[in-house]
């Protein structure tokens, strides 16, 4: 069976595993989130697999990123308020195998709708009715803890948490994990977490001083595959591309390729990590 969406894209109904849904999170910003979102997605495109983006960011990079309208539309934000369907919201996206529901300015109104209500389950009953259409759906959170974002971790079977190898960084994700945890630990107690590092500059020794710790401190939570500071990622949004069509032969390029080999390797063989909840367990001890 097949479906098609409002933009009349055929999506099969079959595929090789139940849909993978996975949260980019970080209460910092400036961080890689977005183009974490974009570039894994459309690596994730290129091996075959359907993915779906998830903008709830109000800032909309991830749908800007795209190439694609954040003012105009159907967006998240009318998902998130319970307006349309997530089936509504979604269009095709500018590369091979890549759909995207955005987002708007207007999600900011969105998160005070599921503040009132207490609702922390709209996404994933939302993203529940696509299951056997997509491989993957990744959803790009705005930095800090409210109701959009918390809506997308229970949602969620993984957080990934994109840092910059600085010290604070490095720390302010520890913290932000004891966070995550103590808030999903009854509402999504399996969601297991992965560490990745980005804007990653190997010429300085704080940065070597500092993946090191993070090797020590986060264990086999951190993804092997490190994304490094380079121009052509920094350049891509402008032109509303992923950096594997933008500039596909380039080291970024590859570093997102890399990432989503060892994504897949990793669920493949459904790794024994803790959830978040346990990592609050471990910080309080």
């Amino acid at each position: 069976m097949t479906y098609r969406d409002p933009g009349n894209i055929i999506i099969d109904e079959a595929i090789s595993f139940m849909m993978r849904i996975l949260a980019v999170v970080n209460n910092k910003g400036g961080v890689g989130k977005s183009t974490t979102c974009i570039n894994l997605g459309a690596s994730l495109g290129e091996m075959g697999y359907k993915v779906l983006l998830v903008d709830i960011d109000p800032q909309a990079s991830l749908t800007v990123g795209m190439g694609l309208n954040a003012v105009m539309g159907k967006s998240m934000a009318d998902v998130m308020r319970g307006d349309k369907s997530v089936e509504q919201a979604m269009q095709r996206g500018p590369v091979k195998n890549i759909w995207v529901a955005g987002g708007r300015a207007e999600l900011t109104d969105s998160q005070y709708a599921l503040y009132r209500r207490g609702d922390v389950e709209t996404l994933k009953e939302q993203l529940a009715s696509l299951n056997g259409n997509f491989d993957f759906t990744i959803i790009d959170c705005g930095p800090g803890q409210d109701f959009l974002t918390t809506n997308a971790l229970v949602a969620a079977d993984r957080a990934i948490i994109p840092t910059r190898s600085q010290f604070f960084d490095m720390l302010g994700v520890g913290q932000f994990l004891n966070i995550l945890g103590r808030v999903l630990e009854t509402m999504n107690p399996s969601l297991k977490y992965w560490v990745a590092v980005t804007f990653y500059e190997k010429s300085t020794r704080d940065a070597r001083e500092n993946l090191e710790q993070a090797e020590r401190y986060f264990g086999p939570t951190l993804l092997r595959s490190l994304i490094k500071k380079t121009v052509k990622i920094a350049e891509a949004p402008a032109v509303g591309l992923p950096v594997t069509e933008y500039a596909p032969r380039c080291e970024g390029a590859e570093q997102y390729r890399c990432m989503a080999r060892e994504i897949v390797e990793r669920l493949e063989k459904n790794e024994n990590l803790k959830t978040l909840a346990e990592e609050a367990e471990r910080q309080v001890v």
